[in-house]
């Protein structure tokens, strides 16, 4: 299996003062770039072939990348030798996004209205247009219907606070995502808590004050390129994962009792419903145990790090 990977996978437009790093994996081991190879990244969109960058080794500056809109960007990485080429990965292709910077929202400055004062300016212009309204010459007319009577007349009901209440605009929902990125919260000792960053929080209810090096890794947190499953080194499996270092399969190969310290986590404001799907048949290594690896499957579908696909491939099914 051949797979094309950028580390970081998303920066901003404009933002030329980044090495991002290629990792080509071939059945899980990286290519190593040589001498005698000549290297070429090639990026495209949804509208084609965009451009070509040269690499000496794998890894470029954001520099290369300046001019380009936003968008995500598919990538492959062309190693020639002499007449013949090959072509990572094998199969789809690597994917680099550009999110656009706040210099992308062009905006001027409005003047703000308070509840009172639209209601009293739509009074005003309800006066002034009815029959009952006040001509330039002539003599005064009645008074007008007011505005909030006129919105009982639409058929709406209620009080004049649910009249001014109906001026103000609904506020808009927002916009769930998958995370991209964790940080460990670890202020609480005996709960360790992983912050994503699309609003999701995660308990590790089995961890204990004893325990906060297992969420940061050996070397402390920032362990993020690794390539095995590690036991005592929870959130950097998930960042690894992330980072795209930490694959299924390499997950795969780990043992139940390594899982153990996700018992019973929980998931908060879960990005992905968990409910819609029976895991009974769910396990993610080969020997298979439901001791910790079925709730960390279930953990990262909920934060949107597991796709559909990946967790029916584990023995997930989806409830009629």
């Amino acid at each position: 299996m051949e797979q094309l990977i950028f580390y970081p996978r998303v920066i901003k437009v404009d933002d030329t003062d980044r090495i991002i790093n290629v990792i080509t994996l071939f059945n899980d081991e990286r290519l190593e770039f040589t001498d005698d190879m000549i290297y070429t990244l090639k990026l495209g969109n949804q509208s084609g072939y965009i451009k070509d960058i040269a690499l000496t080794e794998p890894s470029f500056s954001s520099q290369e990348l300046k001019g380009l809109p936003s968008d995500m960007y598919t990538a492959e990485l062309w190693v020639t030798n002499g007449d013949k080429t090959r072509i990572y990965p094998n199969k789809d292709k690597g994917y680099l996004g550009l999110q656009a910077n706040v210099t992308a929202m062009v905006g001027e400055v409005l003047p703000t209205l308070t509840v009172s004062e639209i209601k009293a300016e739509i009074e005003s212009k309800l006066k002034n247009a009815g029959s009952g309204g006040t001509a330039e010459k002539g003599e005064k007319g009645n008074d007008g219907k007011s505005a909030y009577q006129t919105w009982l007349d639409l058929g709406n009901s209620g009080t004049e606070q649910d009249f001014i209440n109906s001026l103000k605009a609904p506020s808009a929902a927002p916009v769930k995502r998958a995370a991209t990125s964790v940080f460990v919260d670890m202020n609480d000792l005996k709960n360790i808590v992983g912050r994503f960053d699309n609003g999701c929080w995660v308990e590790m209810r089995t961890m204990a004050s004893w325990v906060p090096l297992y969420a940061t890794g050996a070397d402390g947190y920032g362990s993020v390129t690794l390539q095995a499953f590690v036991h005592d080194q929870c959130w950097c499996n998930v960042q690894s994962f992330i980072n795209g270092f930490l694959k299924v399969s390499a997950m795969q190969k780990a043992t139940p009792a390594q899982f153990e310290l996700w018992k019973s986590c929980v998931v908060h404001e879960p990005y992905a419903d968990v409910d819609q799907y029976d895991w009974s048949k769910c396990r993610i290594t080969s020997t298979g145990s439901d001791v910790g690896e079925v709730d960390f499957a279930k953990m990262m579908f909920a934060v949107g790090l597991f796709t559909e696909q990946t967790i029916l491939s584990l023995g997930a099914t989806k409830k009629s």
